[in-house]
Parts: C-alpha cells; structure tokens; sequence
C-alpha cells in the first residue's frame, strides 16, 4: 500500500491524476479515489499531511493540484 506522501507525490507529478482529483466533489469519492489508488488513509488523514505541507516548503499550485479544489481548507 502507499503512504499518504507517496500519493500525494504521484499526484504532484500527474497531469492526469491532478485533473481526476480536481473533479472530485465529496468526501466519500475522495475516499474512493484513495482506495483506488492504493492508498488506505481516511481523507481526514490525508487532508491533514496536505495542511501540514502547506505550511511548509510546498508550492501553492502543487497543494491545490491536490486538493482539486474540493477539499475544505
């Protein structure tokens, strides 16, 4: 299974990712998607590590590439 980072990496790096989570809507289909993708953190989990790298060194547009918009932060 992947870890949150090693997702949240391979979305950074993905065109085709980045747009699949832009489209995302909701929590329950986010949570599909981290399934989906090999990813078995809940989607407060991972909202959680995407925060945490905001405050951090991350560029804004890799966060919201991540965030598709949808999560509530």
């Amino acid at each position: 299974m992947k870890t949150i980072e090693e997702l949240y990496n391979e979305i950074s790096a993905s065109e085709e990712l980045k747009k699949a989570v832009s489209e995302i809507r909701d929590k329950d289909a986010f949570a599909v998607f981290l399934k989906e993708h090999g990813c078995e953190a809940s989607v407060d989990e991972f909202e959680k590590f995407v925060k945490s790298q905001r405050e951090g060194e991350i560029e804004d547009d890799a966060a919201e590439a991540v965030a598709g918009g949808f999560l509530w932060w």
